[in-house]
């Protein structure tokens, strides 16, 4: 009995090893092709960029995909900031060098509900909000 089974391991896939390997591959590739599409917002789902300063609100406006490049300046604790918007995506362009790491520079673009640019010296945060209200992702327990 011990020959029987080495000699069909020996032998090759069968035909369902190379159905259930087949399947594995088609739901990776497709999981890595759907991954960028998840990421992007939902047409129609409508987001706003709130900014504060020092605990306030100082700034809001929508978040949308047509226009042109518009830019707002903020004043920080410490700095201006000026913020820059386009393509329905948000970040910090410049700020005057008193900020010591940059890190809120660094950050980059942001256009998901949920993420946000934070500058902890200057104490603004710049962050992006779906307006139907904040809906819970996940919860662990």
């Amino acid at each position: 009995m011990g020959r029987k089974l080495l000699g069909r391991a020996a032998a090759g896939w069968t035909g369902l090893d190379r159905a259930v390997a087949g399947g594995v591959l088609a739901l990776a590739f497709l999981s890595f092709g759907l991954y960028p599409l998840l990421l992007r917002p939902a047409t129609g789902e409508e987001r706003e960029v709130v900014v504060t300063a020092a605990g306030r609100e100082v700034l809001r406006f929508p978040l949308v995909e047509q226009g042109g490049p518009r830019r707002y300046t903020v004043q920080g604790k410490i700095s201006r900031l000026v913020i820059e918007v386009a393509r329905g995506r948000v970040r910090l362009a410049e700020e005057e060098p008193l900020c010591p790491h940059r890190i809120c520079l660094l950050t980059g673009w942001i256009h998901r509900p949920g993420q946000a640019i934070i500058c902890v010296p200057n104490q603004v945060v710049i962050e992006v909000r779906g307006r139907r209200g904040a809906e819970i992702d996940a919860v662990s327990y």
